[in-house]
Parts: structure tokens; C-alpha cells; sequence
């Protein structure tokens, strides 16, 4: 394991900082040298030495681990600090700039059903061959994430196509610019440089380019998809499940099997991996014995089906992880050596490393490479203890027992180990699911026992319909309908088990510490069970964490402002699980990154969703976010209803699902949990029905002497009628201005009233006319978010920050 380090640390530094790729070869180099002059001065030494030698780290091995991190640094500086002036990176003068670029097709392109009908949403990597700007072309590199919109009788784009292709080019290392500080060009897992291409300015140069055997690879694969999509033509679910297992198309999952899987922690066997790869080798292992091949010659067999197993399917991290260490199983025998997962798994991180260094910030990288370390470590000791429960008592006669005693045993060791492999993979990716996806799912330990058995017979059944398709079509008809009642069966107890209280719920991501205790409570675990139990202080102080953190936001109650769409969305996290508020979802087309921010801030239930005024830029998103994440009750300002389609469809759904709808005017006012006291100043009640605007809701949040004054609109007649209404208290520590339009301008006599100390607005806007000098402006640019502490002595607000 000591190489792996090496090249984790090369590869770290190389990431977090320049240096010189000449020099660190040269240091590199030296090393090599230094290390193979001591390995032959020790094959020199008489053999009691040398053995004694090699039971310790020597000057030799030291210099070989130093040669392995300075090649692995030059190579990870090299891929995150390009210096080719032909780099694409290094070609754009600003984050975004709208170019022309001839690339090639390097990779399958994934297929997506576009809005409108007979659309497909194409997505692709291309390599860039030249670029022009504004005239002239010029000779350009790199590689570049593609999305394209294109009718769905046209050409469809394919590996070694070369296209002409205009748009915006993203540098999505600089853009959206931070907050604070730059940020580092490895930031962004995959490639870093994205294109939404213009559909009617791509056109075709030519095809045929690439490589060939990647090419034939890939044409394979769409064959292997049309065997999997016989006799399956009205269940289209099923063929894209079948799909997404065996060949990663992953795109034609459909969203609520793709959901039920996520939220019960089995997505992981869409994830080309060990599982597929063995199960492949299996088949071919089982046809191999049939022909008397011997256990030695299976790795000149096996080696090339898997490695064209995996370019086909997209060499994803976890793909040549499973890859790697098959073949290193695989050629034990034939190297006459015993088969090693631990190093196994470290070689194929090195090699993976060694090749694309960025796959050290990969999420996909860390979860699998977490995932089989936790059963590398932790499933043996479970094992052998389940083991040792179902043996044979030795002080019993020896007698044959029984053949249901036998099966009733074999299945209880089977499910045993099955359900400690699915517990190590848990506790291994945890809290890792917690920190990147805001994720605990305690029912994937359940889960896991009923879809690895089911996803197994599945893919089997699928291998076996690939086989009998490369004869003819047909020959692939029953088996896919025998795993269409399969897959049937397993996404129904999925849904069943997803639908669990408790089973999977969404949490703040944990702190470095607590992340860090995590995976040392399971080292020390095993290093120390059996012989000490030290090892428990681990999880006392995981638990201490957990209570100390309860604490600290016990009646905490804070103001996020979000600018996600159109306009900023502000949501109120009082304490409680069921009593936040959110005001204004935004429009449709914002709805996923809307649930995305939700759960970053822990949210399994609202308390209220809140809709200003009858716009779809403040309501599109209503009906897509109850889906995902159900509200109590639903506020309305003082509306027109009739008059919004966007309202009407929102009311229909709250009658036909029994939630309550409630509307808003002045004087009402209530108490959050948290004692935080919220007035409605804007609209009144006797207000006759006009623009959608002049009706928007105005809010006041108190809390003790902090106060925060919310405007959804800046139209000046609500401004009129705030500064006309002798009861509405204007005076705020904290004015937020969640219009973004770029002429939103509140009256100067209300920004005097407000006498704010902090304004917060869209960064699209100015700061207004009339806003004290003393006042302090914070302005929230697009994917940022503020937040704001309601204490009782005074209300703070933190930084505008970066959102994912």
C-alpha cells in the first residue's frame, strides 16, 4: 500500500500547486536511479542478509516510493496546469465567451427525449481540433463537455464524428466567478471546459475519424442495446433499466426508478463495476470448464473480453477499478502467485491515478475505491464471526446432519455475508453520501440484501440475451420478458422500501472532523477488536460530535436568500423538522437545483411554501418541489386566481392532495418556533385586483431587537402603499430585495423609512437610489446564496457563497 500513498501524495501536490514538470522528472529520474543501483547492491549480498533486508524499508524501496510521488506530482501539475498556449483554457480571454469550434467525437454520445416532441437532448465530449473567435481560424486543444439539441430524424452524432459546432464555451474553473479567492482548475470533476452548442449552426464535417476498435466497440454496444429492447418495445422503463445495468447507458433510467434506487442506497449497481465484470467472467469461466481450458490459461481468455467490456461501456472509474482487479485475480494462477485484493485494488488506483490525475477529486473515484476498501477491511472479521456462530458444535458426535439443516445453514451463512458486505460497503460511503449528497439512508443495509440477489439474476438473464441476440434478435425475446417480471418485482419492494419511516432522510453535510472520526473509529476498530477496547472511544466521541452539533442549533433560526431563477428565493430554517418556510420557488425550470438546495440544507419537509404574487417565475417550481419535498400548507398572497393559470393548476393539485391553502394579507401575523414574530405588511386585504406586482407580499421577520424587512416586488405602488400605511413598521436592521429584474428600483422614501443597515439584492441590479451612506450593500450573483442569523439581540449575515 505504501506505492499507493506515494502516488495519492504526488498527485495531491501536483493538484494543489505549480511546479517545474522538467525538474520534477529529473528528481523523478534520479530517484529510479538511486533505488535500482540499491536493489542490485542487495542482490549482491550473501542470501541471510539480503532476506533480512527485505523485512525492512531500505534506502532502495525509499527511493523507489520518492521516484513514484515525482512522477505522479509532474503528472497530476501537467493535467490541472496545461501549459500548452493551445489549450483551450488558455485561449479564452474571459470565463465565457461564445466561439466556433471544429472538435471530434470522443466518447458514446448519451441520448435524451428534448422538450419539444421528436426532439433528442444530445451529450458528448469532443476534442478540440481548431477554434475561431471572431475571424480566422486558429489552432486549438483540449476537451470539451457538448450539449446539443437536435431533431430527432436527423443524423445522430456518433464516436469519431468530426462537427463544426458554435455556442458558449465555459470555463467552468472560473465561472460562476467566486465569491471569494480563485478557484482552483480542478474544482470541477470531469471536464472542465462545457459548450452548449447552437442547434442550427452544428453541422457534420465528416465520419469515420478516431479509433477504429473504439469505434467497433461502441457500435457494438448500441447492437447489445437493441437486443435488450426486443419484445420490451411497450416497456420502455424496463428496457432502460436493463440498459443502464449492462451496458451504463444511465441517461434512459427513468426518474422515479432512478429515485427509489438513490434514496435506498442501491444505486451503486447501475455503476459499471467489479460485480458486472465478475459476473461476465463467470459466464465465460463456465464455457471455458466445459472445454477442459485449465484454471492457469483462463487470464488469455478473460483479459480481452473484459477489457473490451470496459472501453464499450465508457471506462467510467469504477469500470477499470473492476477491470484491474480481475485481471490481477485472474493472473495469480498463471503467474503462479497467490491472488492479493489489497494490492490489487492499489494498482488499479495507480493506474487510474497515473492516467487522469483528476480522478482524485472525482466523487465517482472516492465512493468506489471507499466502497471496496470498507469490504476489503471490514467484511473478513464479520465473516469469520458469522462463521464461527453457525458451526458445527466440536464436542458433538460427528453425524451427518440433516439435508434441511444443511440448506438452512447455507442459506443463513449466504444472507449473513451478504448483509456484512452490504454493512462494511455502508459504513465505508456513509458519510461520504452525507457530505457530497446530503444523504443518510439506513434502509440500503436492508436494501442491498433483496437487490443484489435480484439486480445478480437480472444481469445474468441479460448476459444471456446478449449471447442470444449476437445469433439472431429473436433468441433474445425470452429472457428479456423473464427480466421484465424481474424487474418488475424488484422496483415494486423497492418503492415499498423506500416508503419506510425513517428509511433514508437528508442532512446537513458533516464536518471534516466528524468525517475524519468516522472512517478512524472504523480503523481502530480493526486494529484493536478482539485485544482491546479503546476502540469504542471512537464512537463516544462520533456521538459527542452529534450532541454537540444538536446543541449548537438548538434555536437557531436563519434566513438563506438563494438566487437560483429569475428572481432570489428566501428560506426561513426555524428550529424543528417540519417548520421552514420557503418564499417564492422560482420557475420551472429552476425546480432541480431549487430540491438540490433544499437538501443541502437538510430539509425532509416544509413547514409553508409561500408564493408572492401570480407569476411563473415565482410559482413554476411549486408543483415539481411538493414531489420531492412535501410542505404542510401553502401561502398565497393576495391574488387574482382566476386570472394565472400557474396559480389554478397549483390550487387544483393542493385540493386533489387535501393541503391547505391559506391567503395572506395586512394585518396577518404569527409565531415561528424560535419566538420569531412574521407580519404581513403588503397586500391589503381591501386591495382591488391588478398588475401581479402591485399585489406582491411584503414581510417582516422579528426576533427580539433583530428585524429583517422583505420585498418581493419593487414596484413603487407597493412602495406607496408600505410608506402609506401608518401601522407597517419599516424599520429594519436588514432590507432583502428579492426582484432581480435589472430596473427593480424601491422609491428613495422607502429605502429612508427602511433605514437599512445591510441591503441584500440580485448582483443584476444597482444599488438604489436613496440607500443611506451608512448602509452596507451585499449583492448575490447567480448559483450564490447569503445567509442571514436571526438572533435575539441583532441580525448577521454572512458572505454571498458559492453554490454547487
Amino acid at each position: 500500500m505504501l506505492p499507493l500513498l506515494a502516488v495519492l501524495a504526488g498527485t495531491g501536490l501536483g493538484l494543489a500547486c505549480r511546479a517545474p514538470a522538467a525538474a520534477l522528472l529529473g528528481l523523478a529520474a534520479a530517484a529510479l536511479a538511486m533505488a535500482a543501483l540499491a536493489l542490485l547492491r542487495r542482490a549482491r549480498r550473501a542470501p541471510d542478509s539480503a532476506a533480512a533486508d527485505d523485512a525492512r524499508l531500505g534506502p532502495g524501496e525509499l527511493s523507489l516510493l520518492a521516484g513514484m510521488l515525482f512522477i505522479a506530482w509532474a503528472a497530476a501539475g501537467l493535467r490541472a496546469f496545461d501549459p500548452d498556449p493551445r489549450h483551450l483554457a488558455q485561449c479564452l480571454q474571459r470565463e465565457r465567451e461564445s466561439v466556433e469550434l471544429r472538435a471530434l467525437i470522443t466518447d458514446d454520445p448519451a441520448a435524451q427525449p428534448g422538450r419539444s416532441p421528436g426532439s433528442i437532448f444530445w451529450t458528448f465530449t469532443v476534442e478540440a481540433k481548431a477554434m475561431r473567435r471572431l475571424e480566422g481560424w486558429q489552432d486549438a486543444r483540449g476537451s470539451v463537455r457538448v450539449t446539443l439539441l437536435r431533431p430527432g430524424n436527423e443524423r445522430r452524432p456518433q464516436y469519431g464524428d468530426t462537427w463544426e459546432l458554435a455556442g458558449v464555451l465555459t470555463d467552468r474553473a472560473r465561472f460562476p466567478v467566486p465569491a471569494s479567492g480563485s478557484r482552483p482548475p480542478w474544482r470541477w470533476r470531469g471536464s472542465r471546459l462545457a459548450m452548449a452548442a447552437d442547434s442550427d449552426a452544428a453541422r457534420l464535417l465528416e465520419s469515420g475519424g478516431g479509433n477504429p476498435f473504439m469505434a467497433a466497440c461502441f457500435a457494438g454496444r448500441a447492437r447489445c442495446a437493441r437486443s435488450l429492447e426486443t419484445g420490451l418495445e411497450n416497456a420502455p422503463g424496463t428496457a432502460g433499466l436493463l440498459k443502464a445495468l449492462l451496458l451504463g447507458y444511465r441517461q434512459e433510467l427513468p426518474s422515479k426508478t432512478r429515485e427509489a434506487f438513490v434514496v435506498t442506497g442501491t444505486y451503486h449497481v447501475f455503476a459499471i463495476s467489479g460485480q458486472h465484470v465478475m459476473i461476465l467472467a463467470f459466464l465465460a469461466i463456465f464455457l471455458l470448464q466445459t472445454y477442459g481450458v485449465s484454471r492457469v490459461r483462463w487470464i488469455l481468455y478473460l483479459a480481452p473480453l473484459i477489457a473490451v467490456f470496459t472501453l464499450a461501456t465508457g471506462m467510467s472509474a469504477s469500470a477499470v477499478r473492476g477491470c484491474i482487479m480481475a485481471l490481477a485475480a485472474f493472473a495469480g494462477p498463471f503467474l503462479h502467485r497467490r491472488p492479493d485484493m489489497p494490492s490489487a485494488m492499489a494498482l488499479a488506483a495507480i493506474v487510474i491515478l497515473l492516467c487522469d490525475p483528476l480522478q482524485l477529486v472525482n466523487r465517482g473515484f472516492i465512493l468506489s475505491f471507499a466502497a471496496v476498501a470498507g469490504l476489503i477491511v471490514i467484511t473478513p472479521p464479520l465473516s469469520r464471526a458469522l462463521a464461527r456462530r453457525l458451526a458445527v458444535e466440536p464436542f458433538v458426535p460427528p453425524a451427518r446432519p440433516p439435508w434441511q439443516a444443511r440448506l438452512a445453514r447455507a442459506c443463513a451463512l449466504y444472507l449473513g455475508q451478504l448483509l456484512a458486505a452490504g454493512w462494511a460497503a455502508w459504513l465505508a460511503v456513509a458519510p461520504l453520501c452525507a457530505a457530497w449528497f446530503n444523504l443518510v439512508s439506513p434502509i440500503g443495509m436492508l436494501a442491498n440484501l433483496l437487490v443484489v440477489p435480484a439486480i445478480t439474476a437480472v444481469m445474468i438473464a441479460g448476459c444471456a440475451a446478449l449471447l442470444a441476440g449476437a445469433i439472431h434478435p429473436a433468441l433474445s425475446l425470452p429472457f428479456n420478458l423473464l427480466n421484465r417480471g424481474l424487474v418488475s418485482a424488484t422496483t415494486a419492494a423497492l418503492s415499498g422500501l423506500a416508503d419506510i419511516p425513517l428509511g433514508y432522510f437528508y442532512v446537513q453535510a458533516p464536518t471534516p472532523l466528524f468525517i475524519a472520526t468516522w472512517f478512524c473509529s472504523i480503523a481502530a476498530w480493526r486494529l484493536l477488536r478482539g485485544r482491546s477496547r479503546l476502540w469504542l472511544a471512537g464512537p463516544a466521541l462520533l456521538a459527542l460530535l452529534l450532541a454537540r452539533g444538536a446543541w449548537a442549533e438548538r434555536g437557531r433560526v436563519t434566513l438563506t436568500a438563494a438566487h437560483l431563477g429569475e428572481s432570489i428565493c428566501l428560506f426561513v430554517n426555524a428550529p424543528g423538522s417540519q417548520n421552514d418556510w420557503l418564499l417564492d420557488p422560482g420557475p420551472r425550470y429552476s425546480s432541480r437545483r431549487l430540491v438540490r438546495f433544499l437538501r443541502t440544507q437538510g430539509v425532509n419537509r416544509l413547514g409553508a411554501v409561500l408564493i408572492s404574487r401570480r407569476k411563473a417565475d415565482c410559482a413554476g417550481a411549486t408543483l415539481d418541489l411538493l414531489e420531492a419535498v412535501p410542505a404542510r400548507e401553502i401561502m398565497l398572497g393576495l391574488t387574482d386566481r382566476d386570472r394565472s393559470p400557474t396559480i389554478k393548476a397549483i390550487m387544483a393539485a393542493m385540493a386533489s392532495n387535501g393541503i391547505p391553502v391559506r391567503t395572506l394579507s395586512r394585518p396577518d401575523s404569527g409565531v415561528l418556533p424560535g419566538k420569531v414574530t412574521w407580519r404581513v405588511l403588503h397586500p391589503e386585504s381591501s386591495l382591488d385586483a391588478g398588475a401581479a406586482d402591485d399585489q406582491a407580499l411584503a414581510l417582516r421577520l422579528e426576533r427580539g431587537r433583530a428585524a429583517v424587512l422583505i420585498r418581493t416586488e419593487s414596484s413603487p405602488c407597493v412602495s406607496s402603499n408600505l410608506l402609506g400605511a401608518s401601522a407597517a413598521p419599516l424599520a429594519a436592521e436588514i432590507l432583502v430585495l428579492a426582484d432581480s429584474a435589472p430596473n427593480a428600483d424601491p422609491q428613495p422614501d422607502f429605502l429612508r423609512a427602511a433605514a437599512p443597515h445591510v441591503l441584500v439584492n440580485s448582483a443584476s441590479q444597482r444599488s438604489p437610489d436613496g440607500l443611506p451612506a451608512t448602509s452596507l450593500r451585499v449583492a448575490i450573483g447567480p448559483m450564490q446564496s447569503v445567509e442571514i442569523s436571526l438572533d435575539p439581540d441583532s441580525a448577521s449575515l454572512s458572505q454571498p457563497v458559492d453554490m454547487e
